[in-house]
């Protein structure tokens, strides 16, 4: 079966579409857009922080009903994360106009591609983008809690959000 484009429905915030999308995102494992982001993005849905009437802009592609890329933004549309799975580089081309498409705001468009992305970078050169000094810096701390030492308050503790849900 081919790779299909569509759409992402927005039947419900926290529908099919949302919980698809996340895992996806969980896979992909990306500090360019982390499922945490995604998380952030629908929590400001009804305030004025989000564009809640543009969820159905992102697009999503499939291969045997998984998603493998997805094309989105962060809130706001006029900024587009392009994200795929490994050994789906060949979508990015069409990824990139579907979100100059769909995902421009007041015919304002930008891409955030990673520093290392040559093929995406070549991709928005070739159709008239142009590199900014804008750019979106994350970092990231891996934690070994088996080396770190620690005295917590009595009645706290540290804990997985796996081993235990309790905030």
């Amino acid at each position: 079966m081919s790779v299909k484009s569509r759409q992402y429905e927005n039947i419900t915030f926290y529908g099919d579409d949302y919980n698809r999308v996340r895992n996806f995102l969980i896979e992909l494992d990306s500090h360019n857009y982390h499922y945490g982001r995604w998380d952030w993005m629908l929590t400001f849905f009804g305030s004025d922080w989000a564009d809640v009437d543009k969820l159905g802009k992102i697009g999503i592609w499939e291969e045997n009903g998984k998603i493998v890329a997805i094309a989105t933004y962060d809130t706001k549309l006029g900024s587009a994360f392009l994200l795929a799975l490994k050994g789906y580089e060949n979508l990015k081309e069409e990824m990139f106009f579907y979100a100059k498409t769909n995902l421009a705001k007041d015919g304002n468009f930008r891409v955030l591609i990673l520093d290392g992305d040559l093929e995406m970078q070549n991709i928005a050169a070739q159709n008239n983008s142009f590199p900014t000094q804008e750019k979106e810096s994350d970092a990231v701390y891996p934690i070994d809690l088996a080396k770190i030492k620690y005295t917590l308050p009595d009645r706290f503790k540290i804990t997985s959000l796996a081993e235990e849900f309790d905030p």
